[in-house]
């Protein structure tokens, strides 16, 4: 959804509620020069009545996907998500416990939960409301700290996030309360930690390798993984990560897991990859071992243990176009033939393409070695 139309509803919306747009997406607009874009995910804060606010946005097409009795809602309407979230001042039990919320009315005390300067600007339709000079750091381009990272260290992997995200620098406080907020690291669950390095997983390539050779140089990565030292973060700029996926930071990461992380399917597979024994780098053999993976896991092999990378990089290419249906027999003959023409070939048929073997096992081979022949033909 473009700012323009989001700008839209809000101030329609104004008119009933105390409401406010916040955090990243007025700082792009601000960045941006003010000038319209298409907004992914967007903020708002509201003083009270978040389930009139929330009706009013479904009126409007918007989705529910999450009501939560801590006074925030999730929703989504063509490709845009919107969170929502009452005014509050937020209180920590101890360094890195999740918050206790106490809800306020007002934005000068919602402010002063915010992670980063650049995230604390208020916009209510007409104005930008900046109480913390965020517009000031957006102009010098600095990512400067709100709130304590002792209280809640995850706020180290964001600013790190959005410094590379943004190609900001960091300030002089950042390092100031990284090198006490990095000390409770280790109170946070390792999976809300992971989920920092998905999110940060999913921004451009350049991005998100200097991110995480940030993580590995400030020494906050220790809680999960073991053994990156200088020469293996130097390496990681020659690396292939594929297209941004919330999972791409094991490509980076997975020979130094740790044991006992709440990984998620394809985490765990890429581990798995890394010990299988060397395979014959030729289209066979990779097809074979590969065919039931993703790019992922085959990126992960490449960047740590192939010798031939070239074969690799063409067999990601062209495999995309193959794919073949064993049964019913004609359909293997017809997928065999568009296979074909995507590929721009022409191939002899050849006689184990009629076999018909028995077992999932059996089928599994046939398959790959069907689809073989195919991508054997343009590498």
């Amino acid at each position: 959804m473009r700012f323009s139309e989001i700008r839209e509803i809000l101030v329609y919306a104004r008119k009933f509620w105390d409401v406010y747009l916040v955090g990243g997406a007025v700082r792009d607009w601000v960045i941006r020069g003010f000038s319209d874009f298409n907004v992914k995910d967007c903020d708002f804060v509201i003083a009270d009545d978040l389930g009139g606010f929330v009706s009013f946005l479904e009126s409007r097409g918007f989705k529910v996907s999450k009501f939560s009795r801590f006074g925030t809602a999730e929703l989504s309407f063509k490709g845009l998500n919107v969170d929502v979230a009452l005014m509050r001042r937020e209180f920590y039990d101890f360094p890195g416990a999740l918050p206790k919320v106490e809800f306020v009315k007002d934005i000068k005390t919602d402010v002063l939960r915010r992670d980063f300067t650049v995230n604390s600007l208020y916009f209510d339709g007409e104005k930008i409301i900046d109480f913390l000079g965020g517009l000031d750091d957006i102009s010098m381009k600095t990512i400067r700290p709100v709130a304590s990272f002792s209280d809640d260290p995850t706020r180290i992997f964001r600013g790190i996030r959005y410094k590379n995200l943004l190609n900001f620098q960091y300030s002089k406080e950042f390092f100031k309360f990284l090198e006490e907020g990095k000390n409770y690291i280790l109170n946070v669950s390792a999976n809300r930690l992971l989920n920092e390095l998905r999110n940060t997983s999913v921004i451009s390539k350049g991005a998100m390798v200097s991110a995480f050779s940030d993580m590995a140089n400030f020494d906050v990565l220790s809680w999960g993984f073991e053994g990156v030292d200088s020469e293996i973060v130097k390496s990681w700029k020659r690396f292939y990560v594929g297209k941004p996926s919330k999972y791409r930071w094991v490509i980076l990461l997975a020979p130094f897991s740790r044991e006992g992380l709440p990984l998620e399917g394809a985490e765990k597979r890429c581990l798995e990859i890394l010990k299988i024994p060397k395979i014959e780098e030729n289209v066979y053999s990779i097809h074979s071992k590969f065919y039931k993976f993703g790019d992922l896991e085959v990126l992960t092999y490449l960047n740590w243990k192939a010798e031939n990378v070239r074969i690799f990089l063409k067999y990601l290419k062209v495999r995309k176009l193959v794919k073949i249906k064993l049964y019913p027999m004609e359909e293997r003959v017809k997928s065999f033939e568009e296979s074909m023409d995507k590929l721009n070939v022409k191939l002899p048929k050849p006689e184990f393409l009629y076999e018909d073997p028995k077992g999932s096992g059996e089928k599994g081979k046939l398959k790959a070695k069907i689809e073989s022949y195919l991508i054997a033909s343009r590498i």
